[in-house]
């Protein structure tokens, strides 16, 4: 057997591995992106919202102004994480769907792939988040945010996709 001959199937087993690799990031991100968007999927019946677009898992009308809305909770971040961790289907019944009210410390001010602003809370999950996804006409409520510091935020619950979803957030003053 020639030497060169082995280094050259190792090189060919890594480069099929760093594609398959690079597959599985794109589906995933694709995945995550369509989860995360919008979709019309037409209006409730005789609500006359039929241009009206809903959250693609909770049913929640989307774009709504959530400052005088009245939370069904209020809870830090860590036990809303914990109770997504705990029994997914039990925190879903409970939380997803409905206005809450988050406390925590911001672990990320940022935006995702679909370029919608989010302020990321602590966890003591070494990975896990509440992720919590504003409009851009709350961008000034964000400029000063920074980690470290302690926030509360009002938002519709989406469940959980890898961190524990808020959408329509506002800051609580």
């Amino acid at each position: 057997m020639r030497p060169s001959a082995v280094p050259k199937k190792q090189e060919s087993n890594a480069l099929a591995i760093g594609c398959a690799i690079t597959v599985l990031l794109a589906i995933a991100v694709m995945i995550f992106y369509v989860g995360r968007s919008s979709a019309k999927d037409g209006a409730l019946e005789g609500s006359g919202d039929s241009d009206r677009e809903y959250h693609v898992q909770t049913g929640a009308p989307s774009g709504l102004d959530l400052r005088d809305a009245r939370p069904e909770f209020d809870l830090t971040a860590d036990k809303l994480f914990s109770a997504y961790e705990t029994n997914e289907i039990a925190a879903d019944q409970k939380c997803k769907g409905k206005v809450l009210i988050v406390r925590g410390t911001v672990d990320a001010v940022g935006k995702d792939i679909a370029n919608t602003m989010y302020v990321a809370l602590r966890t003591r999950d070494f990975i896990g988040r509440v992720q919590c996804f504003f409009s851009d006409a709350n961008e000034s409520d964000l400029i000063p945010l920074r980690k470290g510091m302690s926030v509360s935020i009002k938002g519709w619950c989406e469940g959980k996709l890898m961190n524990v979803l808020l959408q329509d957030c506002v800051l609580v003053r």
